[in-house]
């Protein structure tokens, strides 16, 4: 067995053992989607350390920005990106901005015009004026999150927002981010999906792919992981899925607005119910209200159904900051980086983006990270004692923001008011209305003009 794993493996694994576990997963995963061998791969934990290093990779790019981006508020801190990619424009740089329109309703349209006379191309992903202009139902979001800069890309949970930077503002709540830079042959393809979202969003220009740069040899295995309605590409789903039913030696999530779906939550049990050490890193604050209720609502669950084996549980949740982070790794050699986060709207609405790291060295970084943001310092532990506590008035409110949350997010009623065919029978209803509501006086108008 040893002479069949591919040195790339080896070079990703600590061991003999992990080097076979790790082929296993290679070999399956990738008929989910295929990895990229050679990369090299940066984790950052704050927001800060994530905007300095992309604001120097924005001001030193010489032939291309290309930015997929979902909030892009009217900030300071957010001005001096405008700047960069101004000044980038300039330079020659190809740039080229795709933001979602709801997430970026606090754009400043004068920051749009601005971009544009100055030759950056930058365009709304599904908006819901004009009309023409929207690809689908207004419910369907593109939330991720990548900037390629030439030969580097960055992906995680980070909007261009000052609330990302680990700065309080205005008494606002402060966001935890969890990112990547990462370099080699991924770019390209992140590129390439990239590319493919532009035509989703069928916007007047088009891009070709570029050339992929020669990979690491010490480097990372890295597969793009996707949930798109649009493509119905559920691969990040499925990965999650296969990764939870498979994982032996533990299970790291760190997440924000953790509302699953049962299959994840089914996913998660069974390993509890195999004895498999399972970590919750989940937010105690958040910028939506009713999530925390919701979440300490859904921890309970996972704790006490069943009971057994709930010492293999450990769930915490941040009393400093709201966490907007999106990562999960498994077995201490796979890592998952990206804009996914654990509930329906991601699931089933927007369309996502995570990173699928096959590498022992990315895992502990990131299972570090979490354990150290776990401390009693950042978090607070959830048990069994502690939920006994809770006052049932607060459960029984948990319980009814878990169950407004799936309405809200899950049914398709607000669907019906903003696809093609409602506007149909909006405008048939209406005339069919006007009709017969004014019959009489048509009539009389119709004799009046013939008459004369």
């Amino acid at each position: 067995m040893e002479d069949q794993i591919p040195d790339f493996i080896k070079r990703v694994t600590p061991d003999h053992e992990s080097s076979v576990k790790a082929y296993k997963l290679y070999k399956q995963l990738s008929c989910i989607s295929k990895f990229v061998h050679g990369n090299r791969v940066d984790v950052y934990s704050t927001g800060s350390d994530y905007y300095k290093s992309l604001c120097q990779h924005l001001d030193a790019a010489k032939k291309r920005i290309w930015m997929e981006m979902y909030i892009f508020d009217e900030t300071t801190t957010c001005r001096k990106f405008v700047d960069s990619l101004i000044a980038a424009s300039k330079r020659g740089c190809d740039v080229v901005v795709l933001l979602d329109y709801f997430g970026a309703l606090d754009f400043p349209n004068q920051w749009k015009e601005e971009l544009q006379s100055k030759g950056v191309n930058i365009y709304y992903f599904n908006p819901l004026f004009p009309p023409k202009s929207s690809i689908s139902f207004f419910t369907f979001r593109n939330h991720r999150k990548i900037i390629i800069t030439d030969d580097t890309a960055f992906c995680g949970s980070s909007n261009i927002a000052m609330r990302s930077t680990d700065e309080l503002v205005e008494g606002k709540c402060i966001f935890h981010e969890f990112g990547v830079k990462v370099n080699g042959p991924i770019v390209a393809e992140l590129g390439k999906s990239f590319i493919s979202t532009l035509e989703i969003a069928k916007v007047p220009i088009r891009r070709d792919p570029f050339e992929a740069t020669e990979s690491f040899d010490d480097g990372s295995l890295i597969q793009i992981l996707e949930s798109n309605p649009w493509t119905r590409n559920k691969s990040i789903q499925e990965v999650f899925k296969y990764m939870l039913k498979n994982a032996e030696k533990g299970i790291f999530i760190a997440t924000s607005y953790f509302h699953p779906e049962g299959a994840i939550r089914r996913r998660i049990l069974e390993a509890k119910k195999r004895k498999v050490p399972i970590h919750l890193l989940l937010s105690g604050k958040s910028d939506i209200h009713c999530d925390v209720d919701s979440t300490i609502h859904l921890a309970n669950k996972l704790m006490s159904h069943p009971p057994s084996n709930s010492d293999k549980l450990k769930i915490y949740l941040t009393n400093k900051w709201h966490f907007h982070g999106k990562a999960m790794m498994v077995d201490d050699l796979w890592t998952s980086i990206g804009t996914y986060n654990m509930d329906r709207l991601s699931s089933r609405r927007n369309m996502e983006i995570s990173l699928g790291i096959l590498d022992y060295r990315i895992a502990k970084k990131v299972k570090e990270i979490q354990l150290s943001y776990s401390s009693q310092y950042y978090a607070d532990q959830l048990t069994l004692d502690t939920m006994l506590q809770v006052p049932m008035h607060k459960r029984i409110y948990g319980k009814f923001c878990h169950c407004c949350y799936k309405f809200l997010s899950s049914s398709r009623w607000l669907d019906w008011f903003t696809d093609e065919g409602f506007k149909n029978r909006f405008r048939h209803t209406f005339i069919r209305t006007f009709i017969e509501d004014n019959v009489g006086t048509l009539l009389a108008s119709a004799s009046s003009i013939l008459g004369m």
